[in-house]
């Protein structure tokens, strides 16, 4: 599971922009550029944020290069009553919680290693 708080270390700064840009060129370096542009307009606008956070490759880039995650194992367990309905609870030792009857033990990522180097390149 990769929360927010581990995607939001993964932003787009001005010299991503500024080094994508000068390599409009290639077809790929022009997608990206384009895309980080509407994110970064979305995120000023709704969130008052300057650079936009990049979440959904992460889990991508964890694939490709696990060393820059710090992982821990963890249970994840979906709340199903009703007042939480959909809350993710995540416990850092086996559930023995009033409620929590299911869970399966996994991993959950707590932050991201040398993220303005790696994941750029």
């Amino acid at each position: 599971m990769f929360p927010l708080e581990v995607t939001h270390q993964n932003v787009a700064t001005q010299s991503i922009f500024d080094h994508l840009h000068s390599k409009l060129s290639i077809p790929f370096a022009q997608a990206c550029y384009t895309m980080l542009e509407q994110y970064q307009k979305m995120y000023k606008v709704a969130y008052n944020i300057p650079y936009p956070p990049i979440h959904d490759p992460c889990p991508i880039f964890y694939l490709l290069h696990p060393q820059e995650f710090e992982v821990h194992k963890c249970w994840i367990v979906v709340d199903t009553c009703e007042a939480s309905y959909g809350r993710t609870n995540v416990f850092f030792e086996s559930p023995m919680h009033p409620g929590v009857t299911e869970g399966k033990e996994q991993y959950v990522a707590m932050n991201l290693r040398n993220e303005k180097v790696k994941f750029w390149e």
